[in-house]
């Protein structure tokens, strides 16, 4: 701006100069027509110097404004592009009752400024961790800014946080299936600022972080399931009946069966996302290649012929182009049991060669459909064993007790030390597993 106002002086001093010569020496004496041709000439120097300074000014207005940074934070409820289902845990209608010994410990740890900054809900699929996390980060928002995890890289998160000066509270659902999470709790342990940031990250056993944690609140399904079914019924505005059966659990299914009791019409979840992902492009080797890996479409290109469909090739798939993660993830679990037992051998083909932070993901997913598929649970205990640092991954990822025995001896035959030992171990664990883990405790070193 200081140079440009020098410029324009300089521009108005010429003007000026020659408008005075032309009054002064011409004018004055007389001389009418060399009067006007100097300030003429007076005029047109004032005008080249509007117009510069004019095409400057307008090549500075269109220089881009440089972005806000965006903290990559969901809000707690519904949103156009999250939580658009009645079960989901920002939208649901269903109103919140119970885990009062939960939310007590949430909130005590949360007040307390000696307080580790890491909570783990931990649980299985299914029983209301996330909505847990959320119902009491609504109680906290008028202290603290609270919000999810947004999908995508989180690095530079808690910097963020920091630079704005206010506490924060930050959801995490999913974190032991997110790659990111690690470097996430790592920047979180060493923040030394003064303003305060916690992390509520859902997982299904603690040590599927992968990273250091401090305490853990464990979460099961509701003691009163005859309770929730009839207050998912009152919600959805439907009608007890007395040949409606509560279903067994877990909780987030004894709701969306509510759901689909009170209103005849409504799409069950599992046939919506069939439809969204077997209907498209890739058909159902997608949801598979999806889950298991993540967005691969080279992946996607080597799956071969099967059940005499053409193998989808390049582009991105469905579920990413919108940015949204497959949600819920019962949902995405029986959907990719379902293709499983619909094209076998798929899984196995996905599967093969994979490097370790990809066996790390379809652990994860291979652990919840592995009771309903042999093909899942064959390729899970082969993920397991092919590396020494995916045996604690599989214990952590594994969902009942159908590969209890057969993974007991994987980690019989693994060499432990005490860190990994207390990091993998579980009460929810089945007791086969768990003694392995015991044996493998007296031998520790």
């Amino acid at each position: 701006m200081r140079l440009r106002g020098t410029k324009w002086f300089a521009w108005a001093s010429i003007a000026g100069f020659l408008a005075l010569k032309g009054t002064f020496g011409g004018f004055l004496e007389g001389d009418w027509v060399e009067g006007w041709f100097t300030v003429g000439a007076g005029a047109v120097v004032v005008t080249i110097g509007f117009l510069s300074r004019g095409r400057k000014n307008s090549r500075h207005a269109e220089l881009p404004t440089p972005p806000k940074q965006v903290i990559p934070l969901l809000p707690l409820r519904e949103t156009p592009r999250y939580g658009r289902t009645l079960v989901d845990p920002v939208s649901c209608p269903v109103p919140f009752v119970g885990r009062e010994e939960e939310t007590a410990r949430l909130g005590a740890w949360l007040a307390d400024p000696a307080g580790g900054p890491l909570m783990v809900v931990a649980g299985p699929p299914g029983v209301g961790k996330s909505r847990l996390m959320i119902e009491f980060a609504r109680t906290r928002e008028h202290e603290w800014r609270c919000g999810r995890l947004a999908p995508g890289p989180s690095r530079g998160l808690i910097a963020q946080l920091a630079s704005a000066g206010q506490p924060a509270l930050i959801l995490v659902d999913e974190a032991d299936l997110r790659g990111d999470v690690p470097l996430l709790l790592a920047e979180l342990h060493g923040h030394r600022g003064r303003t305060p940031i916690r992390v509520i990250a859902e997982a299904r056993r603690p040590g599927g972080l992968e990273a250091r944690f401090g305490p853990v609140i464990r979460v099961g399904d509701p003691d009163d399931l005859d309770l929730c079914f009839a207050m998912a019924l009152d919600a959805f505005e439907g009608e007890e009946r007395e040949d409606m059966p509560t279903p067994p659990g877990p909780v987030f299914d004894v709701v969306d069966r509510a759901r689909l009791a009170a209103r005849p019409h409504a799409i069950p979840l599992l046939a919506r996302e069939r439809q969204k992902w077997t209907g498209g492009r890739f058909r159902e080797a997608a949801v598979v290649v999806d889950l298991l890996v993540g967005e691969r479409p080279e992946i996607l290109q080597r799956i071969s012929d099967m059940d005499g469909r053409p193998a989808a090739r390049g582009g991105l798939m469905p579920g990413r182009v919108m940015g949204e993660p497959l949600r819920p993830v019962l949902v995405a679990a029986r959907l990719l049991s379902e293709v499983a037992a619909a094209r076998p051998g798929i899984i196995d083909v996905i599967t093969r060669g994979l490097s370790w932070q990809d066996a790390r993901r379809a652990l994860w997913w291979l652990g919840i459909v592995a009771e309903e598929s042999p093909e899942a649970a064959a390729a899970f205990l082969r993920l397991a064993a092919s590396h020494d640092l995916l045996v604690p991954r599989a214990v952590c990822c594994l969902v009942g007790d159908a590969m209890a025995e057969p993974l007991a001896k994987l980690v019989a035959a693994r060499q432990w030390d005490l860190a990994e030992l207390d990091a993998v171990d579980s009460p929810d664990l089945p007791e086969a597993v768990r003694s392995a883990l015991a044996a493998a405790r007296e031998t520790a070193t």
